[in-house]
């Protein structure tokens, strides 16, 4: 109900200030979507040893991983010319990380001259403008990781105890955000969570000063041509105004020329106090929450792409350089067009880890891939 009633309330005083407008007719909703099926196999080279100085267990063998989204969105013209639209973003596999969650993203929106307002679960500016590395196979160098299971721990150990991969915050906290008109390419964005979640959806809507409270972020994004070459860019902050000095920020680049692209990204996070009070704000893959840890990361990729009718090929280079240790990943893949909404997917990578966690964690290994990417 507190979330309907943030949502209703934001959209309502947008509004009021438009004046009176009606739709011309409600709105409808479509169905979208998309389902990545891989089947690929891991060879470790090198294992690690465990609490007791014995050589820790490699992740020797075949795997399957998949990920599916269905969305549900629609959208109206008012008479005002304002455009009123929702979305929703439902979790397809048969299991999910919590055993619980089935709804990862839903907001409400309302566009018109004056920009974009949203409100509701989803990414903030910070991850909404992010530029990636070019990767035509879907795989970022932090599944990579996370599919290697190169943590030594349980089936849920590769997103706790590995040094993330990942230049975006992956964070669908409840929060309101706007968006200005793009002039000559360049928009500027700002969103506020009052309880920030990072990698998972929280249910709490309004929450008592504490650690993790009031995300603010910004961020502006590029995206423009000069002559041949096309050009996307962006460069944001994100912080929490709970009197701990906590800072996340992150940038990319790519360029694009005929059909070669290349570029990167990078993410930055930074703490002064380890004071955490069992909060999960910017942890960012790193120790399981409610750890009075400090956490200093430095996340960088660089990659590029080459497309031949509907063919296509990419190298990407992943790194994280942090408080809980270090990981690294190489990726070559490629990717065929089988039709509309239909492309076959293959690469092949390396990855390793060395995490600090008072125990040699450290795990490299080579590995395959294939898969298949439907879009509805």
């Amino acid at each position: 109900m507190k979330k309907l009633l943030l949502a209703t309330t934001t959209i309502a005083g947008v509004s009021l200030a438009a004046g009176s407008a009606s739709a011309a007719e409600k709105i409808k909703l479509e169905l979208g979507g998309y389902m990545e099926e891989y089947f690929g196999g891991v060879k470790t080279l090198t294992k690690g040893l465990n609490s007791d100085g014995r050589k820790a267990g490699g992740r020797d063998g075949f795997g399957i991983d998949t990920e599916v989204r269905v969305y549900v969105q629609g959208s109206t013209v008012l008479d005002n010319g304002l455009t009123v639209g929702a979305f929703i973003s439902f979790i397809g596999e048969g299991h999910t990380d919590d055993g619980q969650q089935n709804v990862e993203e839903q907001w409400a929106y309302i566009s018109g001259d004056f920009g974009a307002l949203y409100a509701g679960e989803r990414d903030g500016v910070f991850d909404q403008f992010a530029v990636r590395a070019p990767n035509v196979t879907g795989r970022t160098g932090q599944d990579i990781v996370e599919w290697s299971k190169y943590s030594g721990g349980t089936e849920a150990g590769a997103d706790t105890r590995v040094p993330s991969l990942e230049t975006t915050l992956d964070d669908n906290s409840p929060r309101a955000t706007y968006v200005t008109p793009s002039w000559y390419g360049l928009s500027a964005g700002v969103s506020f969570a009052p309880r920030s979640e990072i990698g998972g959806i929280n249910g709490v809507r309004v929450r008592e000063k504490r650690t993790g409270s009031n995300e603010v972020q910004a961020g502006l994004a590029l995206d423009t041509a000069v002559g041949d070459w096309g050009i996307m860019a962006d460069a944001s902050v994100a912080t929490t105004l709970d009197g701990v000095d906590r800072w996340a920020y992150r940038s990319g680049l790519v360029l694009t020329y005929g059909n070669f692209a290349i570029g990167g990204s990078y993410l930055g996070t930074s703490a002064s106090d380890k004071e955490r009070k069992g909060g999960k704000a910017w942890e960012h893959g790193g120790v399981p929450s409610g750890n009075n840890i400090v956490f200093r990361s430095d996340v960088w990729e660089a990659g590029m792409s080459y497309e031949v009718g509907p063919y296509a090929a990419s190298f990407t280079y992943s790194q994280n350089n942090s408080d809980f240790g270090d990981a690294l990943a190489f990726q070559l893949g490629g990717a065929y067009k089988l039709g509309p909404g239909i492309t076959a997917v293959g690469q092949v990578f390396y990855a390793e880890t060395d995490g600090n966690f008072g125990r040699d964690d450290k795990r490299s290994g080579v590995g395959a891939l294939s898969g298949l990417i439907l879009e509805f």
